[in-house]
């Protein structure tokens, strides 16, 4: 085998691997991993465990298939439309209105409504009230922020393989170019047959 040849197949091995095989092995499972929203029909209430500390989203679900029903309902909120959140101890838990944060998937689409920050495990009753034709709603923790450090981690470890990979494409290349030229067997060079 040439020399350099190894490092050239290298090189595009890893080239290619950081390019494709890197992201969709780490960013795959986490788009597709199933949301812990718990959903719930309003005007009602849901009584929810939040596991830990974070941001967790009340999301109107206006196109959604809930309890073996299909809904479809405007995107915006209904007039009237009144969140209280309390703790174990019934509490109120401010609320802050956030209707920036959309989301689809599959079937559903959701638009936040907004959402409450928690500093450790908390027990919650979510309420929803007004008077409106009923609708799917669903409250969970927000995994914006995981999602969005996991696709910045994966570029700068794409970016580093690429680099790398380009390296040693471009080094393997190199050393097959200056490669010295095989000198064909002549018949000078050859010793005479034995008798």
């Amino acid at each position: 085998m040439k020399k350099g040849l190894k490092t050239l197949i290298a090189g595009i091995v890893l080239l290619f691997a950081g390019v494709f095989v890197v992201p969709v092995l780490w960013i795959l499972p986490v788009i597709t991993q199933e949301t812990k929203q718990q959903q719930f029909l309003g005007p009602g209430a849901i009584d929810y465990q939040a596991a830990e500390s974070g941001r967790y989203y009340l999301m109107n679900d206006f196109q959604s298939f809930y309890d073996g029903r299909n809904y479809h309902r405007p995107e915006d909120l209904p007039d009237g439309l009144e969140v209280v959140v309390t703790d174990g101890a019934g509490e109120r838990v401010a609320f802050f209105a956030d209707r920036s944060f959309s989301s689809t998937s599959g079937g559903r689409s959701s638009r936040s409504v907004g959402y409450v920050d928690l500093d450790g495990p908390e027990q919650l009753t979510v309420v929803v009230d007004g008077r409106f034709e009923p609708r799917v709603f669903s409250f969970g923790k927000s995994r914006f922020m995981e999602v969005f450090k996991l696709i910045f981690g994966v570029f700068g470890v794409s970016a580093l393989i690429v680099v790398v990979g380009l390296g040693l494409a471009i080094w393997g290349l190199v050393k097959l170019l200056n490669a010295p030229k095989e000198e064909p067997v002549s018949g000078a060079n050859v010793p005479p047959p034995i008798p």
